[in-house]
């Protein structure tokens, strides 16, 4: 999955450099940020929200329906 995740982040870069969209240092800086906030919220999830969320609890089922629901609006709006 991390591999598949790797080639088509490359993929869609060499896209937005080739149509001119950015830079390839634009693109490079993005990386960098992408990889800097995934690593805080990874470690902000497993130091304070995972251990609120018991399987089965209502906290799972709202972060789960939630993210669910805010990634089909997400989805809907840049869709149309």
């Amino acid at each position: 999955q991390a591999l598949a995740a790797l080639v088509g982040g490359g993929f869609l870069s060499s896209l937005r450099v080739a149509l001119d969209f950015h830079t390839p240092a634009q693109v490079i800086v993005g990386h960098a940020l992408g990889v800097a906030s995934a690593c805080l919220w990874r470690w902000l999830g497993e130091a304070h929200a995972l251990p609120a969320l018991q399987p089965g609890s209502w906290n799972a089922c709202c972060l789960y329906v939630g993210t669910g629901a805010l990634s089909c609006l997400f989805a809907g709006h840049a869709l149309l």
